[in-house]
């Protein structure tokens, strides 16, 4: 499927309900605000899962959008969906050690290492919270984003909530609808790409709660061949070791956040802005953005 033809990340299970991002709900800020309606002036960014549906809202429309900051993104490649490569892997909750021994696979560690939560835990919860993939944490939300509609009407699991046996047509649905977002680039570069290079800024701890950045490392992989390495930035940035995602939520806020401002103030230097950053204490730095003789049609 091409991607540029998805609007936001075009979803089975709820898309009736689903925003339109580029066709309606930026149009509509564009024209009732004081906003510059060009893909110069649009950058994205966003964290976990806003990190994943910003990256995947570039790659999806990379005309449209000027450039993402996608910071600690929810799994970019399937063959670390987690834990579990959910094309070959048979179960999500454990890995086969030896003939006879199995090891359980985890859900989050702390930054010292230390598992926190393993997998089974986490889908036994979900189980007790909704029946039919309705119990509004995470697992259940990938299906629900990602996945086909099953033949009872709900979302079709990727794996079973209480033998973790993975459902293998179910991630090749999720594959080819384009949510494992490493191989929608690998397979639409030749169309993609060159609309894309410079644009694709990824930051993860390597020692990320909920083990993200090893999905990023496929991510940077390819990156480095299909840019042929001619990059003078790297794309996908690790933290500094032992970086946990708690702690890089404030740190990535006051890197990403210049970056992203002088990106457009760079490619947009028609109407003459001039950028200030207010990087403050609290949890949210602004970027105030003052125009000096903006055009017309802004003031």
């Amino acid at each position: 499927m091409d991607p540029t033809q998805r609007f936001s990340s075009r979803v089975e299970n709820y898309i009736k309900y689903r925003p339109d991002y580029p066709r309606e709900m930026i149009p509509y800020l564009e024209k009732n605000f004081r906003l510059i309606a060009e893909p110069q002036a649009r950058v994205l960014t966003g964290g976990s899962t806003g990190g994943w549906e910003s990256l995947a809202l570039q790659i999806f429309h990379p005309k449209f959008f000027n450039g993402v900051w996608s910071l600690y993104p929810d799994p970019v490649d399937f063959r670390r969906y987690q834990m579990s490569n959910v094309y070959e892997d048979d179960n999500a909750f454990e890995v086969p050690s030896g003939d006879w021994g199995k090891l359980i696979r985890p859900l989050s560690r702390n930054a010292d290492g230390q598992v926190t939560l393993t997998m089974r835990e986490m889908c036994r919860l979900e189980a007790v919270l909704g029946s039919n993939v309705r119990s509004g944490q995470q697992i259940a939300a990938w299906d629900a984003a990602y996945g086909p509609v099953g033949k009872d009407g709900y979302p079709r699991p990727i794996w079973d909530r209480l033998t973790g046996k993975i459902d293998h047509e179910v991630a090749l649905y999720m594959r080819d609808n384009g949510y494992d977002l490493r191989y929608n680039l690998e397979k639409n570069w030749s169309k993609i790409g060159n609309d894309l290079v410079g644009k694709i800024h990824v930051y993860c701890g390597d020692m990320d709660n909920y083990y993200l950045n090893l999905a990023v490392y496929h991510l940077e992989d390819f990156l480095k061949v299909a840019l042929q390495e001619t990059v003078t930035q790297r794309t996908c940035w690790p933290a500094s070791p032992s970086q946990s995602t708690n702690i890089l939520r404030e740190s990535t806020r006051q890197a990403v956040l210049p970056a992203l401002a002088a990106r457009a103030r760079r490619l947009y230097n028609l109407y003459r802005f001039s950028w200030r950053i207010l990087a403050q204490a609290g949890p949210a730095p602004r970027v105030v953005v003052t125009c000096k003789s903006p055009p017309e049609e802004f003031r």
